[in-house]
């Protein structure tokens, strides 16, 4: 029993190791973010996205979004988005892989501010006009 116990915690110090190497050649490939404005830049994002998300159906109709509430442009969002699914991934953390996937595929939303104004706009009139119209 003794011997099954030892053996034990030393596989899981190599485990423990072997994820520790990992880590490390990850972060040395590029595929992990590097410090933290890789992190502020995805956290920032996800700000953004909590902002706009409780206003979809009045504020933006046509869920699109002006580009000027995003605090980094949309390149520099994606690729950090980039790394943290990829992170995610490798460190089996499949329920934030999700979230990131899913909050990357709202990135294309945020337009120019007077085509996500316009179109924002354009609903709304719709709306109005269908709600006035007596024959609806």
């Amino acid at each position: 029993m003794v011997q099954e116990a030892q053996a034990a915690r030393e596989a899981a110090h190599a485990e423990a190791l072997q994820e520790m190497d990992s880590l490390e050649a990850g972060i040395s490939s590029g595929r992990v973010p590097e410090n933290a404005d890789m992190q502020e830049i995805v956290h920032s994002y996800g700000r953004t996205i909590a902002l706009v998300s409780p206003n979809m159906l009045t504020v933006y109709p046509a869920a699109v979004f002006p580009e000027s509430l995003l605090a980094y442009n949309k390149d520099e969002i994606a690729t950090a988005l980039s790394k943290a699914i990829t992170y995610s991934s490798a460190q089996g953390e499949k329920a934030m892989q999700n979230h990131l996937e899913a909050v990357f595929a709202m990135l294309p939303w945020f337009l120019p501010d007077e085509e996500a104004l316009a179109r924002n706009q354009e609903i709304r009139k719709q709306r109005a006009s269908a709600s006035q119209d007596p024959a609806s």
